[in-house]
């Protein structure tokens, strides 16, 4: 049971620092100098895609919007 529980860690810990590799070469993204969880808002955004078109508070739409504007301020003001 414990070997289980040792791989679930190892699969969490390697699928984290594949997402920080990836977005750090694509986009210069660094996690240490970053306020919010990119993996976080990156999750919100594509479930707002996939769904209903409806800008209602509580709805996937609504926090995909949100994450975008908040993402389209952080990467515009960096230099």
């Amino acid at each position: 049971m414990a070997a289980v529980l040792i791989n679930a860690d190892c699969y969490f810990d390697f699928r984290q620092m594949i997402f920080d590799l990836t977005a750090k070469k694509l986009i210069g993204y660094d996690p240490a100098k970053s306020s919010d969880s990119l993996r976080k808002n990156f999750v919100a955004f594509i479930r707002g895609l996939i769904s209903f078109p409806v800008n209602i508070p509580g709805t996937a739409y609504h926090e995909c919007m949100e994450v975008k504007a908040c993402s389209d301020c952080e990467f515009t003001s960096s230099p």
